[in-house]
């Protein structure tokens, strides 16, 4: 006599099989978004960390400017209202990250953080990256004229959800972005 499955037996596992994997894919998608999060988190940092020590070799004051609507983080020479060209550039909108630049606490002067000549910021800036409308992060770059390289003021406060407010905070100058 032949044993196997019969097909009512391997269409109830199949049938189990999908279930579990329906309610698994969620937990994995937002797993897969922490992790690009706090990646594209700690790149800002490093790359602010890089900037700030290539202006601190050059001597010279440099700008760095939040573009929100790009998503891109640019190093300008000098200030960014003068600057045509940016040094360097950071764009946080394409692989391997995919995140958005939502907002930072640097509405005035127009989302720039100033670096002076011996690589020191100006002051603190807190920086809000989401991924689409399901999960944010929110961290602060010390600066305050006496920190010579962007650390992490605290631990980072990660966001489920929407935003607290609506629409993200753009404020920039049109003919600096390149």
């Amino acid at each position: 006599m032949r044993r196997g499955f019969s097909l009512i037996e391997i269409v109830i596992t199949l049938s189990i099989l999908g279930i579990i994997a329906a309610m698994a894919m969620p937990r994995y998608t937002d797993a897969s978004d922490g992790y690009k999060l706090d990646s594209a988190e700690r790149q800002i940092r490093s790359t602010l960390q890089s900037w700030s020590k290539r202006v601190d070799a050059s001597s010279e004051l440099h700008t760095v400017y939040f573009d929100i609507a790009a998503e891109k983080l640019y190093l300008y020479k000098g200030t960014a209202q003068l600057a045509k060209t940016p040094v360097d550039t950071l764009d946080l909108g394409s692989t391997p990250f995919k995140v958005n630049l939502f907002s930072t606490s640097l509405v005035d002067p127009n989302n720039q953080l100033v670096i002076n000549g011996h690589g020191l910021f100006e002051r603190d800036a807190t920086v809000l990256i989401y991924i689409g409308k399901r999960q944010g992060l929110e961290f602060t770059i010390r600066g305050g004229g006496n920190t010579r390289y962007p650390i992490a003021a605290d631990v980072p406060t990660r966001f489920i959800g929407q935003p607290a407010f609506a629409e993200p905070v753009s404020v920039g100058f049109s003919e600096i972005s390149p």
